[in-house]
């Protein structure tokens, strides 16, 4: 599926609620970006199967481990992805 269509099939909103969700929530400590599981679970919450994230960019253990420390203990354990920088996101929606 190219980009166009895989765009044209998510709804128009779907960026914008997570947005909307971050600033209402936003409290000091928290990660300045969604990260991939974020992604993962607002694309299955809409319906999308077989999500898969592929890392394209990763900070280095030791930047990672300085960054998680001025983190709310929340966003600090591995299961968050926090070392993934950049990402590629796809995943197949069910007609």
């Amino acid at each position: 599926m190219a980009l166009a269509d895989a765009r044209k099939s998510l709804p128009a909103n779907f960026d914008e609620k997570l947005i909307a969700s971050d600033q209402a929530l936003h409290f000091p400590g928290q990660p300045n970006r969604r990260r991939p599981k974020d992604y993962v679970n607002a694309l299955v919450r809409e319906g999308w199967t077989d999500v898969v994230v592929r890392p394209v960019s990763v900070a280095s253990p030791s930047y990672s481990k300085w960054a998680r420390e001025g983190l709310d203990s929340e966003f600090r354990d591995d299961d968050r992805d926090m070392h993934i920088l950049t990402c590629f996101v796809a995943a197949k929606r069910q007609r």
